[in-house]
């Protein structure tokens, strides 16, 4: 079993598509297929299961294989490393989960400074929300997260303390209150953002046994202002 056969079933998984999976690796369509269908009949079992409805699936068996397919992948990758260490040459390919207001807020500055002092080191950047990002690192898929919710079993560096702001229509009645409890927002139409900061916020109401009233859910923090106004 090659690497490249590897890497293909790999990002078949990850893109759930043949085509799409051809794209990024530069083969065709049927080049993918053949590399799993040679994978497949190596191990004597199926890894992917192909769907009408739901596209590409991994099977059980295939489940297994990734975790250890990923863990191969990143094996080899700190070997080429580790001799280009040794060679006095720094390669190599770091990949970074993050939710989308991180990667557009915090990213940009941490990244660039990064690549000043190793120009040679990849960086692969995935976005997700706080979930996805936690189980991509669980898995092996990234190598550093940055994520709004801590995780007790993971290496945790603090960066940086944000606000949280309720971002109300003009003339609401809440706006004549100096400071608004938190149980007040329970029984208006709420917009969640989905940008990263979803459990903070449900964190805040369910420290208080209560529950946002959410309307909508949206993923970039500037549709708030147009949406809130109709609500």
């Amino acid at each position: 079993m090659a690497l490249s056969q590897i890497e293909v079933f790999i990002k078949v998984i990850e893109n759930r598509s043949f085509t799409k999976a051809g794209e990024e690796l530069h083969m065709s369509q049927s080049a993918v297929s053949h590399s799993i269908a040679l994978m497949e009949e190596e191990l004597g079992l199926p890894l992917i299961i192909r769907d009408k409805k739901q596209g590409v699936m991994v099977s059980d068996f295939g489940a297994r294989v990734l975790i250890a397919a990923r863990n191969i992948l990143k094996e080899v990758s700190q070997i080429k490393q580790a001799a280009a260490m040794e060679k006095g040459l720094d390669i190599g390919t770091i990949r970074i989960g993050s939710f989308p207001s991180a990667t557009a807020r915090l990213l940009p500055k941490i990244i660039s400074r990064f690549k000043k002092q190793y120009s040679g080191i990849d960086i692969l950047l995935f976005d997700g929300d706080n979930q996805e990002v936690s189980e991509w690192l669980s898995n092996g898929v990234i190598d550093i997260s940055f994520t709004a919710k801590l995780e007790k079993s993971n290496n945790i560096i603090p960066l940086t303390k944000d606000k949280i702001f309720a971002v109300l229509p003009k003339n609401h009645p809440l706006l004549e209150l100096q400071s608004i409890p938190i149980s007040e927002f329970s029984d208006i139409p709420f917009i969640m953002p989905k940008s990263g900061c979803e459990p903070l916020i449900m964190g805040i109401f369910n420290s208080e046994g209560l529950s946002p009233s959410v309307q909508k859910f949206i993923l970039m923090s500037q549709q708030l202002f147009g949406l809130g106004e109709n609500l």
